[in-house]
């Protein structure tokens, strides 16, 4: 155990450190992953280390900006100013990953934090994984790659969401079983 936790822990930090403040370009850098819910072999990997298996498909930032994009004008911290965030809908982010609909998503962010959007929350507002704030791609390191960007400030539901269910720095995507989300947004830390 102490050994993969070790190679674990240098692997993130040899990416914090090569990430820091690092603003992607559109190549075909791999920014975001599905993965599958296999916590059954530990493997000295980043995806080992927030207990997800490996990736089984990825986008790069390329592919995100070929999907159908839309801006959100919304606050982030709430209460702040407003920005304009531009990014897929998830919904088409889960097409393009070929993911059903109707299946609840764990996003982990690169620092660990989890945050479990289930199907029909995602459905009734469809949120963005934003890449762009006002213009300017999300640096690694700061926000970056991706935020899920609730539309909080055109759908009542959202208005008094909280910032804890706006994961940022996401790198993977986890399906699960529908019904595991429970009835609202569930976040943990890793």
């Amino acid at each position: 155990m102490r050994g993969w936790f070790q190679t674990g822990l240098a692997g993130v930090m040899a990416f914090a450190v090569l990430s820091c403040t690092r603003v992607p370009d559109a190549s075909d850098a791999v920014v975001l992953c599905r993965v599958e819910a296999d916590r059954s072999a530990p493997s000295p990997s980043l995806y080992a280390a927030y207990g997800t298996g490996g990736p089984t498909q990825c986008l790069s930032l390329a592919d995100l900006m070929r999907l159908e994009s839309v801006t959100l004008e919304t606050d982030f911290p709430q209460g702040g100013a407003l920005s304009r965030w531009t990014g897929p809908p998830v919904s088409a982010v889960l097409e393009a990953l070929n993911v059903p609909a109707n299946s609840d998503l764990r996003l982990t962010a690169l620092d660990g934090y989890q945050v479990v959007a289930p199907a029909r929350q995602l459905a009734e507002s469809d949120p963005v994984l934003a890449y762009q704030r006002d213009g300017d791609l999300l640096a690694l390191g700061d926000l970056g790659p991706l935020i899920l960007v609730w539309p909080r400030h055109t759908d009542s539901r959202l208005g008094e969401m909280t910032d804890d269910l706006w994961p940022w720095a996401i790198f993977t995507l986890e399906v699960l079983a529908t019904g595991d989300a429970g009835e609202d947004v569930a976040m943990a830390h890793g």
